[in-house]
């Protein structure tokens, strides 16, 4: 089809299930394959709107399509092949939902990106790639950690699988891995909304209230911050296995014992037009009783 000498199908050149390490590894580094390959093609039963849309509704296939070398995806079935632009793909394949404060969508802002149209910062394509990623954990998911590692394709270093991974463990190990960019550090120093976790469960009723809150991340928070407006002053020493701690190093704190505060002293003053309005309202009140 693609008229190359060797290809790479992910259902045949993984390693067995049964070999649980090893099939892994190739699972979640497919995107390295992905990006190093000539061609990529997508074989489907048919060309139906909905086939395609429940293929982009994946959340495995959003990176691998975005890191392929050419703008133009190869999209085969039986009958007959078409090819289909990065761009195009965020209006035929991706159906994203409207974005709660009316900006462009996240995929189709990635599809630009690795288009060459137009260039996010590291840590707008975190945040933009996250939030595209979390929204389509119904599809695809097999761990709680699978956004991270979903995610990782995208960054420049990956991190190892770890089937007791949760959520907030793997992503805090992908930005340890990513030291430079210091992510799990801003997210920290952020501060969403009371109401975040209602307010984006609408979209997947399936995510549990993690993945609600780092969904929340990629927001402005009450402060109408972004990520990249934070610069930490403190660095992320490691994370605990067990109750999902993070182990922070140079935070510096105070504590503060409110009743220790003395208390304010201040004079009230009766002045002259304070005693005009009382009179006026008691005289008031009694011309209105007779």
């Amino acid at each position: 089809m693609a008229g190359l000498k060797a290809y790479w199908v992910d259902s045949r050149c993984t390693a067995p299930y049964e070999q649980k390490e090893l099939h892994n590894a190739d699972v979640y580094r497919m995107c390295d394959v992905i990006r190093g390959a000539e061609d990529v093609l997508v074989l489907l039963p048919n060309f139906s709107p909905k086939t395609q849309h429940e293929w982009g509704a994946r959340m495995w296939t959003l990176p691998e399509a975005l890191l392929a070398r050419k703008q133009e995806i190869r999209f085969c079935s039986p009958d007959c092949t078409k090819t289909i632009s990065k761009l195009a793909m965020a209006d035929q394949v991706w159906d994203d939902e409207e974005t709660l404060d009316g900006d462009d969508q996240p995929t189709r802002l990635l599809a630009e990106h690795y288009s060459n149209v137009l260039t996010l910062g590291r840590l707008e394509l975190f945040t933009t790639a996250l939030e595209a990623i979390a929204a389509r954990t119904q599809n695809g998911s097999f761990s709680p950690g699978d956004i991270a590692y979903a995610l990782m394709g995208l960054l420049l270093h990956r991190i190892a699988y770890s089937a007791d991974d949760t959520l907030f463990q793997a992503l805090a190990r992908l930005s340890l891995a990513n030291d430079s960019d210091r992510l799990i550090e801003r997210m920290v120093c952020m501060f969403p909304p009371p109401t975040c976790h209602s307010q984006y469960a609408g979209r997947n009723p399936k995510q549990d209230k993690q993945e609600n809150l780092f969904l929340a991340l990629t927001a402005p928070d009450q402060y109408h911050t972004q990520l990249w407006d934070i610069e930490p002053l403190f660095q992320v020493a490691g994370v605990a296995t067990e109750d999902e701690t993070l182990i922070l190093d140079s935070c510096r704190g105070v504590s503060i014992r409110w009743k220790g505060f003395p208390s304010m002293k201040y004079k009230r003053g009766y002045g002259f037009r304070k005693f005009i309005a009382e009179v006026l309202l008691r005289s008031g009140a009694y011309w209105s009783a007779l």
